[in-house]
């Protein structure tokens, strides 16, 4: 479920269509008025209005279409009146339980923690990244530090590191704590989402774990091509997906480049930096073609802000987990971990936010360094700042537009339809006039005009709705 200001959106699963089965199991956005509150595992019956999802209408244009088939979403749907409820929980009770469950575990963070905090923690241990302030958001992707807020193989690794902890401590034999830990990586899959790098990273863990207990030999690229694999017979779109491309990228230079670069040091601190050094290095060599074909600009600084981070990744998932677990039972208890996991949160944000100005001050790419020729850098401007100077003095877009549009990858949504434009007061022409400005302004951001701008600021944007 996505709140918006003046209607939810769910991701739902169709039944049947007019008593037609022809679309069974296919998946639809379905936008609801604000009153209108949903269920995970609810079945509905409701008349809906059918979008197809907008294409790429510019040369390397957003296409809304096929960024939609990557998360199984096929059109757009608005109900035309209200939803009736059939049945409640009619979904695998796996997934029912594993998503109260992971409601409850953000219901008991929010508690404890300031709104910023948490939500960089419900990120991290959780995978809900959609709670999470769009500036922190920038920051992180500025300083190469957004691996950071996606669950990957180095979440599951300390995942890992706690079970077998756990496990340790008690009576369990060995062979048992392993199969224990396979069962709670499979677990913790389904409660973060099946995310695209959970499912990678807790496949190759698995794999890992069970060559052991069949005293069988590892190889690592059978592992990731397995994992790759399994998300493609789950979704073949996904190969189009940046997530993927990022995620098994920067997992193949590690695999492939980190043994020539990183030689062991006796000192174990000059050996820890080096280390972190070149496991951000190796990842990188694959990551920068893909990060300069989708947004034109890499950043030479991840080094020092993924060397700053790294001591703290472990200590705040490790005790992300364990307050998750505790916030069930003891209030007192968790209580206390919030006291030390917080400061470690806000730091993490700093870093963040540090290696973000560190380069805005040392340049992130060739591209940047031509564009700082021009009279105004396009690092100053704001992304929405073309589409301010277009919409000036109406306060039409600013009220009824402006809060509902939506940034992904570096691209401009509004994902409204012609209908729902016109059940709020909007005209056909306005509405074709709205897509036709927001298109241009994504083809200027393609083409490097509004490249680097500060999307820190587009709160300011729909501050201009309330004037």
């Amino acid at each position: 479920k996505i709140e918006k200001e003046y209607k939810n959106v769910y991701k739902v699963k169709v039944n049947k269509i007019n008593n037609n089965k022809k679309f069974e199991n296919t998946y639809l956005l379905l936008y609801t008025k604000k009153n209108i509150n949903l269920n995970y595992g609810d079945l509905i019956k409701t008349n809906i209005i059918y979008e197809k999802p907008s294409i790429q209408r510019n040369y390397k244009g957003f296409n809304y279409k096929e960024y939609l088939k990557t998360i199984k979403v096929y059109g757009l749907a608005t109900a035309e009146k209200n939803v009736k409820i059939i049945k409640s929980k009619n979904i695998n009770y796996i997934y029912y339980y594993c998503n109260a469950l992971n409601e409850k575990l953000q219901e008991n963070i929010n508690k404890h923690f300031s709104k910023e905090t948490a939500s960089v923690l419900i990120g991290m241990v959780l995978g809900e990244k959609q709670f999470i302030e769009v500036d922190i958001i920038q920051s992180f992707k500025k300083s190469s530090l957004s691996h950071i807020l996606a669950i990957s193989g180095a979440h599951v690794n300390y995942v890992i590191v706690l079970i077998s902890f756990i496990v340790s401590k008690t009576k369990i034999a060995n062979r048992k704590g392993k199969i224990i830990s396979v069962i709670f990586l499979l677990f913790f899959m389904v409660l973060t989402g099946m995310q695209i790098s959970v499912i990678r990273a807790v496949i190759s863990s698995c794999l890992i774990i069970i060559a052991s207990l069949l005293y069988r030999q590892f190889d690592t690229i059978n592992s990731v091509c397995f994992a790759m694999l399994i998300i493609l017979i789950l979704n073949p779109f996904n190969i189009n997906s940046l997530s993927l491309q990022l995620s098994f990228g920067g997992t193949l230079g590690i695999i492939l480049f980190l043994e020539f670069l990183y030689k062991r040091n006796e000192n174990k601190i000059i050996d820890y930096i080096k280390n972190a050094i070149f496991v951000s290095v190796s990842a990188q060599i694959i990551i920068f073609p893909i990060m300069l074909k989708n947004f034109g600009t890499v950043n030479f600084t991840f080094f020092i802000s993924n060397l700053l981070v790294s001591p703290l990744l472990g200590i705040i998932i490790v005790l992300g987990i364990l307050f998750c677990f505790i916030s069930l039972f003891s209030n007192v208890l968790s209580n206390s971990i919030c006291f030390i996991l917080n400061p470690m949160l806000k730091l993490l944000i700093f870093i963040s936010l540090f290696g973000g100005l560190l380069l805005a001050s040392c340049g992130s790419s060739s591209s940047q360094k031509n564009a700082s020729t021009q009279e105004v850098n396009p690092a100053d401007t704001i992304y929405l700042g073309d589409l301010r100077e277009k919409f000036e003095g109406d306060s039409i877009f600013f009220k009824v537009v402006a809060p509902d549009l939506m940034l992904m990858d570096y691209q401009y949504f509004w994902a409204a339809t012609e209908s729902e434009a016109v059940e709020k007061g909007l005209t056909k022409e306005y509405y074709k006039r709205v897509k036709k400005e927001i298109s241009e302004t994504n083809e200027a951001i393609k083409k490097g005009v509004m490249k680097g701008a500060d999307v820190k600021r587009i709160p300011d944007f729909q501050e201009g709705q309330k004037k």
